[in-house]
Order: structure tokens, then sequence, then C-alpha cells
């Protein structure tokens, strides 16, 4: 995908899922309209990937940090009612190393939700599994495996999943349970590894004990020393992409 002019091309497949390009809407179901409110306004038809997470904040990483790698949390797929993930690196001008585009590939994690099937790794009664990308999207999620989230929706923020009784919704929040879980959510998205104990208030409005334990899952990514020139060959870089707990 392009940023002059949104320009989308790639193979999807043997099918015509393209032609369903023509029918998205920006809307409140896919918030295009809040990541380019000018490209997309809302309830304007046509896709263009320039409002879509996995472009904008994928271009944002690279400019601000010189980030090569974007994971998107679960989300809908514009061509399809399919609910899957995005990974997405920066296309770059070799000459002056501006952003141009974005690479994207689609993926989704059904092999990771089928390991942690319950059948598969069983956990304590009131044991839960939560797999969170390492930065928030354009959403404020971070949410990809978690109590309660089935990937037929775009995903909330981890704590409104782990700790559905207390108040999280801002990082402000003066609930004491809200920040130590966010503590927690800052290490695990750093790459760190380790144990940790915190509370939630229950259905009951009682309080209970939980430990997490979590460790962060890398992906390699390869970044040319001349995009003009492949033989010059990459650079191999290492990044946290998930954390699972």
């Amino acid at each position: 995908a392009f940023d002059a002019d949104g320009m989308l091309v790639g193979y999807t497949g043997c099918n015509q899922n393209h032609a369903e390009y023509a029918h998205f809407n920006s809307s409140e179901a896919n918030r295009a309209f809040q990541i380019n409110p000018k490209l997309c306004p809302e309830g304007k038809f046509g896709f263009d990937p320039r409002c879509r997470d996995w472009y904008h904040t994928g271009k944002m990483k690279y400019e601000k940090n010189n980030n090569w790698s974007h994971f998107t949390a679960p989300y809908k797929f514009a061509n399809s009612n399919f609910f899957g993930q995005t990974a997405s690196m920066p296309i770059v001008d070799p000459n002056t190393n501006m952003h141009v585009g974005q690479s994207v590939v689609d993926f989704t994690i059904q092999q990771i939700l089928d390991v942690l099937d319950e059948m598969t790794t069983p956990l304590l009664k009131d044991g839960f599994h939560i797999l969170i990308a390492s930065e928030q999207d354009d959403f404020n999620s971070e949410t990809i495996i978690a109590p309660g989230y089935f990937h037929n929706k775009t995903a909330d923020p981890i704590a409104k999943f782990v700790l559905p009784h207390d108040d999280c919704k801002l990082k402000t929040s003066n609930n004491i349970y809200c920040r130590d879980f966010d503590r927690i959510l800052v290490k695990m998205q750093a790459g760190y590894n380790g144990t940790e104990e915190f509370a939630r208030t229950t259905s009951d409005g009682s309080s209970q004990k939980l430990h997490l334990s979590y460790a962060p899952v890398y992906a390699t990514t390869y970044i040319p020393h001349n995009s003009s020139d492949f033989s010059q060959g990459v650079n191999e870089s290492r990044s946290v992409i998930f954390s699972l707990a």
C-alpha cells in the first residue's frame, strides 16, 4: 500500500474478495474515520489502506522510532467477515529514507489458540491465559487473547477482560487494582519476564488475589542495508511483538 494515493497492490488468492473493497464504509465498527478523518470521513464508501491501523501505526512507528515492524491486535478484515491480525513493514525510499508505504501480511493465531486450549494446557481453577501486543493500537487496545474475549469483534484494552469489575478505563484511574495491573502491563510490553501478584474485584464485590507469570514473544526482522541493492545484505533485528501470560 502506498502513501501518495492509497494504492493497494498484491495477491490475495483466487477469489473475488477484492470486490468488497468498494463497499467498505468508514464507520464506528471499523473506526477508519478516527484514524484519518480527512481521508475517510464517517460514512464514506471505498477502502483506503491509509485509514487502517496496520498502515497508520506502522508508518508512525517508523517515522518516530525507526521501528520496522508492527503487529496489530485482531480486527475484522476489510474485504471479508474474517477476523485476524496483520503484520506490516514500511516501504522506504532508498535515496531519501522517506516513508512511501507499507507492506503487509495477514495471518491468524489459531495455532496459538489451539496450544492454549484448556484440554491442551490445563490451568488451575479461575486460571486464564492472556496474550497482548507490545504496543497499543490506534484504539488503545493491546488484547489478543483474554478471558471472555472472542475474536468476533475489535478488541478492547486488556484490563477490561482481566479486571472486569474494576473501572480501569483510564490510565489515571484511582483504583489501586488498576494501577497495580498497569504496572505489570508496562513490564510485559517492555519484554520482561517474571511472576507478579495482583488483586481484582469479583462479581460479588470481594477481592481476589491472582498470580501472573509472563514471558515475551519475539519476532525477527530483516532490514536491508540498501533497499536499492539487495546484494549488500540485511541487518537482523529482533523485537518484542507479544507477551504471553
